[in-house]
């Protein structure tokens, strides 16, 4: 199968009905740029937006904070989690030790918006902050968005496997979950780098 018979299909085929914890994985014909090979996971639905997490893009850098008169360096994996509101953190939680601000996304995996008490809490356990990832900013659409971009072959659906954001290495993550939307290999390998190309 050539990758415009595998892209047509799937223009084609069922729409899913997203619901949070389910995985998107940008596809080939996303006209967006910024969500070249992108792995996003869905945080939120409300009648009025979308929210996802950006998973697979790693930023070289460490949280700062200030604690009292001075600032201090956290060693935590820090993700750009999506274009919008990047003045804001979020977290997701993989494990079992309780925090009340999480709120569960599927078994065993949560999110929270980050504030001064989940701060506390991550410097304080070394089990909470082993088995987070931050992010700052968010990815946002309206309803009606989503489904048409769902429609159009955008984006692919992965059901209910958020723990694989804490299992797969964020630069081979987007390679990981194209097989799970049943892309081959042989339509993987024809993907350029820069989607401009196609």
């Amino acid at each position: 199968m050539s990758i415009y018979q595998y892209l047509s299909s799937k223009v084609h085929s069922h729409v899913p009905q997203v619901e949070v914890g389910d995985i998107l994985v940008a596809m080939p014909l996303s006209p967006d740029l910024y969500f070249n090979k992108t792995v996003i996971v869905i945080t939120g639905l409300t009648e009025d937006a979308c929210i996802g997490l950006i998973v697979n893009r790693k930023i070289d850098s460490c949280l700062e904070i200030q604690n009292g008169e001075h600032a201090e360096l956290l060693q935590f994996p820090l993700y750009m989690g999506g274009p919008i509101a990047d003045d804001v953190m979020h977290m997701l939680y993989h494990g079992t030790c309780g925090v009340d601000a999480l709120q569960p996304l599927q078994k065993g995996v949560y999110v929270s918006a980050v504030n001064s008490d989940i701060l506390n809490e991550l410097q304080s356990s070394p089990v909470l902050s082993l088995q987070s990832h931050l992010y700052l900013g968010a990815c946002a659409w309206l309803p009606e968005q989503l489904q048409n971009e769902l429609k159009e072959g955008y984006w692919g659906v992965v059901k209910q496997q958020t723990d694989i954001v804490f299992m797969v290495e964020p630069d081979t993550l987007w390679n990981e979950m194209s097989v799970r939307v049943a892309m081959t290999d042989d339509c993987r390998a024809l993907l350029p780098n820069n989607p401009q190309d196609n």
